[in-house]
């Protein structure tokens, strides 16, 4: 289950979370030409990664170590990005798609009931 939360603070190397997927943290790390996609190494963090490095498959994954865990790190490139906004539009039809999932979900205040 894919958990977004509020960006986090930039930490002094750069690195800012962004989310987590089934456990794996996402981040960006900003670089001198860019930034980094971070994402925590775990079985669904091995998956993500290496769909974004499916872009250069003879890029060989890199990992780089911050704090206790270890993240792949994918350079975010012009086509990386493309993937990127290919994957969501992607995703988002099919989740549109769905025939009996709601779209929207409404959420109504419980006060003055």
């Amino acid at each position: 289950m894919a958990e977004w939360k509020e960006v986090g603070a930039l930490q002094e190397n750069g690195y800012r979370a962004i989310g987590h997927i089934d456990g794996a943290e996402i981040g960006v790390r900003l670089t001198a030409s860019g930034q980094d996609i971070l994402i925590q190494q775990n079985g669904i963090g091995q998956y993500l990664a290496q769909l974004l490095n499916a872009v250069d498959p003879t890029t060989r994954l890199q990992t780089v170590r911050m704090g206790d865990a270890s993240y792949w790190r994918i350079s975010h490139t012009d086509p990386v990005d493309e993937l990127l906004m290919r994957a969501a539009d992607l995703f988002i039809a099919i989740r549109y798609l769905h025939p009996s999932l709601v779209q929207l979900q409404l959420q109504l205040p419980m006060e003055g009931r």
